[in-house]
């Protein structure tokens, strides 16, 4: 229903003194993409120009979700529209998997149970996201922590998409934790970094170039987002990027088995077992793959079915019964397995199957495995 942002600035006052301020924007709109995110960035930058506060280097924290920060048309939409939000230089960094978890989710928290524990108490009738931010604004701006000094909202109907921002695919975009774009930078290029630095001074400010660390963070590479299609609003030649659903019924996807990469064009069958664990394809903001243990090898569906979890898939399609995974705890790698509700993972979704990985209800996922399964994930976007 919405993002939060968390950012603190240093008062006109006191220059040692810094502001942090929580800020929301709330949204009918349920399709937190590339666009979403840009007009959160919008919100921030004018309210920070309505306060007078101009600045020159923002800099982002966000998590590897592909379709709202981590991905090409991400890293073109903020290569060419760092201008538009009036600053010099934008640097965004990117946590590892899961690790992101911190002071925005527990602001985004607050936000829910103030909304629910009110709703019990027959306060307030909430029965939609403008409903939300009407609560919000009339009752959460104002807080009694002295680290937040106040809770900004925003409210937005629906999200401009009637311009295209559709890049062509970008090469290791997952192995990056950090990309930096300068406003004066001649045809919007980027700098990206496999590591983040903020021990010197020049990385604070923008000026990436005079790392005092680089023997660790690694030379910065140059790259040039390149449009697939038009930015005039013309959207009638491109196409949104497809959907699991349709990749997997088109039976398009790169997998590898123990290690080793094959593409499929047509629907094939794998050679898995009951018992066996395997990497799955997603949509989920939250999992980068799915987890999975095979109850049956692959077999094709007599008729139209729906498993446990609601998903539902046509006559013919070959798919292997299994149960997901969660992630257990801070640890990206830990996992559990969910027994209660079974699912139906189409056979052409296995990215990657666990060798070793058998009938086990608590997994620890091996890193050599993670990184395998994100360089088949890479290799699969550049296909798209």
């Amino acid at each position: 229903m919405g993002q939060t942002a968390l950012f603190a600035h240093e008062s006109r006052k006191a220059r040692i003194a810094r502001v942090l301020e929580h800020f929301y924007v709330i949204s009918a709109d349920e399709k937190h993409d590339q666009h979403f995110t840009h007009k959160v960035q919008e919100e921030i930058s004018l309210y920070l120009q309505s306060i007078g506060y101009n600045i020159d280097v923002m800099h982002e924290f966000c998590d590897g979700c592909s379709v709202q920060y981590k991905s090409r048309n991400c890293y073109g939409d903020i290569a060419f529209s760092v201008g538009s939000f009036n600053y010099k230089t934008l640097i965004r960094n990117f946590f590892e998997t899961s690790h992101a978890k911190g002071p925005q989710d527990a602001a985004g928290g607050l936000l829910k149970r103030q909304a629910d524990l009110a709703i019990l108490r027959g306060a307030v009738v909430i029965q939609s996201a403008k409903d939300l931010f009407q609560f919000a604004q009339n009752n959460l701006t104002e807080t009694k922590s002295d680290k937040c000094q106040r809770r900004i909202f925003r409210y937005c109907e629906s999200i401009d998409r009637s311009t295209a921002r559709l890049y062509k695919p970008i090469p290791g975009i997952r192995s990056t934790h950090q990309v930096i774009t300068h406003a004066n930078t001649k045809h919007s290029k980027l700098q990206i970094r496999c590591l983040s630095c903020y021990e010197c001074t020049n990385c604070i400010m923008g000026k990436i170039s005079r790392c005092k660390n680089m023997h660790i963070t690694g030379q910065t590479t140059f790259l040039q987002p390149e449009a697939d299609g038009t930015l005039n609003g013309n959207t009638s030649l491109v196409a949104e990027e497809p959907s699991t659903v349709e990749l997997i019924q088109e039976g398009i996807i790169i997998s590898v088995i123990f290690g080793r990469v094959r593409e499929f064009r047509e629907i094939k069958f794998f050679r898995t077992r009951g018992g066996m664990i395997f990497a799955a394809l997603c949509d989920d903001e939250d999992y980068d793959y799915y987890l999975v243990r095979a109850d049956t090898s692959a077999f094709v569906l007599g008729k139209r079915t729906t498993d446990e979890w609601g998903t539902t898939w046509p006559q013919g399609t070959p798919v292997i019964r299994g149960h997901y995974y969660i992630k257990s705890g801070n640890n990206p790698l830990l996992n559990t397995l969910l027994c209660k509700h079974y699912a139906l993972i189409p056979a052409v979704s296995v990215l990657y199957i666990i060798e070793g990985g058998k009938n086990k209800n608590k997994l620890k996922l091996n890193e050599n495995d993670h990184l395998s399964i994100l360089k088949v994930l890479e290799e699969r976007d550049a296909t798209i």
